[in-house]
Formats: structure tokens, C-alpha cells, sequence
């Protein structure tokens, strides 16, 4: 039986703190059942707001708890065997090839939002997590305006036809 669970739901109004963590600590819960959809992407206000910068915090989120309970491969490399042999007790792994290896292969999360530099560049950066959210919008939104109209004149003409209005018509519909 396919299950939809609102994991992303938050009752906050902003997407502040209680969105956060309200919408981090549901998701995680309900991932760990395992269900076929989660919905509420982008939702505050218990799902009665759409907020275009949440949809990109959410999916910072769902990257997280993907990781979470994503498969753990256990192997010699991911175990690291050999570099543990090479640099012993009380050695060091950053410099070792395999780690950066393992790093660039995606061991590591990379986030798109949140923040990990020290604490003077962030407030010399002066960027909270939303003000990169809304600037990831106003990326993808650009990037699909630039895309331009997906039916070719000839669909236009006859969608046009079907809806028995000019062509032009259902090109000014389409950009509104």
C-alpha cells in the first residue's frame, strides 16, 4: 500500500527556528518508516503558505536525512584498511589520498545553504541561510524564464484550434 506522509509539515509562519527544527525532526522520523512520498516541501503554516526559499531549505533537509538513512557501504575502501595501516596510532588522515578521494566521492555533505565558515567571515559575508535561499530562487527562476516556451508554434496552433482562440492568445496565457 503506497503512504504519504506530510514530513515536511511545520505550523511556523516564517522560516525561522521552529521551522527548522520542527520540519528536520519530522522528516527524519517519518523517514526512518520508510514511506513513499513525503509532501510539504516549501510549506509553512501547516501547509497553508507556499515559501519558495523553504523549498530549497527543505531540500537541504531532505539531503540530510537522505544521508541519514541512505546505505552504508562497508568495504576496505570505505573502512580505509590501508591508510589506517600506513599512518598507525595517533597519525593523521587528512593528508592521505584516500581521504580526499573518499571526500570528493561524496562521504562528505557538501551544503548548498548551510554556512560552515568561522564566525568573522560569516558576519563579514553578512548572508544568513535565507538570504542564500531566496538567492537560489531568483537562480532557478531566471534559469526557467531563459528556457522559453516548451510547445513549438506548431502545438501553440493547435492548442489554439482545440480552444478556438487566435494563437497569440494562448502565447500570452502561457507568460502570465
Amino acid at each position: 500500500m503506497p503512504t504519504l506522509n506530510p514530513g515536511l509539515s511545520t505550523d511556523s509562519k516564517h522560516a525561522g527556528l521552529q521551522t527548522g527544527y520542527e520540519k528536520a525532526l519530522k522528516v527524519a522520523g517519518v523517514c526512518a518508516a520508510d514511506p513513499d512520498v513525503v509532501s510539504g516541501w516549501g510549506l509553512i503554516d501547516s501547509h497553508n503558505t507556499m515559501y519558495l526559499p523553504q523549498s530549497v531549505i527543505d531540500n537541504e533537509i531532505a539531503a540530510m536525512v537522505r544521508r541519514l538513512y541512505g546505505a552504508v557501504e562497508v568495504s576496505d575502501a570505505t573502512l580505509a584498511v590501508n591508510s589506517i595501516a600506513k599512518v598507525g596510532p595517533g597519525g593523521g588522515f587528512l593528508g592521505e589520498k584516500d581521504t580526499a578521494r573518499r571526500i570528493r566521492a561524496g562521504e562528505h555533505l557538501h551544503p548548498s545553504l548551510s554556512n560552515r565558515l568561522s564566525y568573522e567571515k560569516w558576519i563579514e559575508e553578512g548572508r544568513t541561510e535565507n538570504d542564500v535561499a531566496g538567492d537560489a530562487v531568483e537562480r532557478l527562476l531566471a534559469a526557467h524564464a531563459a528556457r522559453g516556451p516548451r510547445l513549438s508554434d506548431g502545438q501553440i496552433g493547435e492548442l489554439a484550434a482545440i480552444c478556438r482562440v487566435e494563437p497569440e492568445c494562448v502565447r500570452r496565457a502561457r507568460r502570465e
